[in-house]
């Protein structure tokens, strides 16, 4: 996916469309249209403009776009205030499960001996998810951290 294929589909995917979010961007919705139209040469979207409908839209799509373009991995980084250990416990379940659905998709690949595209794309995605979930629980238990204090020694 390219980042003008993402900018096209957050500002379609939007509710009401085009005209709902060019309203709320200040724009008028011909210039949007344009602008996320990857046919034309003449309108070009700046890159504040896509951060502000990926705002409007609350889309993560053209972040990972990005993240794609560049082999990187996007996490949300969460805030685990106040979670309870049974929250963490389902995280870690989590994690497991994604390895889990990980190793299932390189062992089927693997079944003939060739990794076909579609094949890596779905590993490559479970990988994702994997680390996803790897960095939910580095997050959930960085919240626990606490400074402990110093007692004197007598």
């Amino acid at each position: 996916m390219s980042i003008s294929d993402a900018a096209y589909r957050i500002a379609h995917g939007y509710p009401g469309g085009i005209p709902a979010m060019a309203a709320r961007m200040r724009m008028s919705k011909h210039v949007l249209q344009n602008k996320v139209n990857p046919n034309c040469e003449t309108h070009h979207l700046h890159a504040e403009e896509l951060a502000e409908m990926a705002d409007l839209a609350n889309s993560d799509e053209a972040a990972q776009a990005f993240c794609a373009r560049r082999n990187m991995l996007g996490v949300h980084v969460s805030s685990f205030e106040g979670v309870s250990d049974a929250a963490l416990l389902d995280l870690f379940l989590s994690l497991e499960k994604e390895k889990g659905e990980w190793a299932v998709s390189v062992q089927k690949a693997l079944a003939d001996g060739v990794i076909d595209p579609p094949e890596f794309k779905r590993i490559e995605r479970e990988f994702r998810e994997y680390c996803v979930a790897g960095a939910e629980v580095m997050s959930r238990l960085q919240s626990l951290v606490q400074e402990r204090r110093r007692t004197p020694r007598a």
